[in-house]
């Protein structure tokens, strides 16, 4: 049989209701990874991401890089109205893909992959300053391990007090919404600050942030007010054959920065710090622009020593 000229075409994913009044959309792209990457989103990619393409090691991860790449190409040409090959993407200090200044209606997007998934969201709205979107596959690790080195004192509290069937899929609903915010930010799970944050769970999938003196940490040092984003889950199962994932999407609102500067415990102080977490604690291959390749882990999944700094 022909391998295809290009992978599946995206597929949207809906909205839960409390997002549905941002012009934002979030779109899902099923990856064949056993397959080498189709010549299609091949064709479209730049110099230095092929490039990179071939420094992948493992054919699943050259299969995720190249599909969700090739479709972020196209769906952003579509909307400045360029050839996918066309779009001028750079990447920003911590790797993020990002389109440079001076680019008329540039939107504002974050993608992420896991598994044989890969999402890619895209907002246009101009009341959305940045977004993040995270999807995990839900593997077998051990939670309670991870929220302590990653989630506050009240995240690690509710998941004590979770019904141990439940655990697993509250914490990579949790852990995804956290990350998804994260991204937004520009910053990364494993930063230190975002142990001062809590998120808290509602009925319709929302997720509330409360920060010190409400505000959220981004990058450079920055302050973001907490009341100014939206968390949300996402629904990512297609049908029930599927392997479990869990995805979110979160949307920073208003002016990306502010001047709080919320008092916090320094490095090392307090019993919630995460010195721990570093990123050259990662194997080379895990890392990427787009976060951290889970399938690039040791086989137990995620360590409590090799957290992702993700921000793509």
């Amino acid at each position: 049989m022909l391998a295809p000229l290009r992978s599946m075409e995206p597929t949207p994913v809906p909205l839960p209701a409390p997002l549905e009044s941002y012009d934002v959309r979030v779109w899902r792209i099923d990856i064949d990874v056993r397959a080498e990457p189709a010549p299609g989103d091949l064709a479209v990619l730049s110099p230095q991401e092929a490039a990179r393409l071939l420094g992948y090691r493992r054919g699943a991860d050259r299969a995720r890089f190249a599909a969700v790449r090739a479709a972020l190409r196209r769906l952003l040409g579509a909307i400045v109205e360029l050839a996918p090959q066309a779009v001028p993407l750079e990447a920003d200090p911590l790797g993020k893909p990002i389109l440079p200044p001076g680019i008329d209606g540039a939107p504002r997007f974050n993608v992420s992959h896991s598994g044989g998934i890969g999402l890619i969201a895209i907002a246009t709205d101009p009341a959305i300053a940045a977004v993040g979107v995270d999807i995990e596959q839900c593997r077998p690790v051990e939670p309670l391990t991870l929220a302590a080195s990653a989630f506050s004192a009240d995240e690690q509290a509710m998941l004590c007090g979770c019904h141990p069937a439940l655990r697993l899929d509250r914490f990579y609903a949790l852990w995804t919404a956290r990350e998804a915010l994260t991204k937004a930010a520009g910053t990364g799970i494993a930063d230190p600050r975002w142990q001062q944050v809590a998120l808290q769970g509602s009925g319709d999938g929302r997720w509330r942030p409360h920060g010190p003196g409400a505000a959220l940490p981004t990058a450079a040092g920055a302050w973001h007010p907490a009341q100014a984003c939206e968390v949300a889950s996402l629904p990512c199962q297609a049908n029930a054959d599927d392997a479990p994932y869990r995805a979110a999407l979160a949307l920073l609102t208003g002016a990306p920065d502010t001047s709080l500067c919320p008092a916090l415990p320094q490095a090392g102080e307090g019993r919630n710090t995460v010195s721990a977490l570093r990123a050259e604690a990662l194997p080379a291959q895990a890392l990427s622009a787009e976060g951290i390749s889970a399938e690039a882990l040791p086989a137990e999944g995620i360590s409590a020593q090799a957290l992702p700094m993700r921000t793509a």
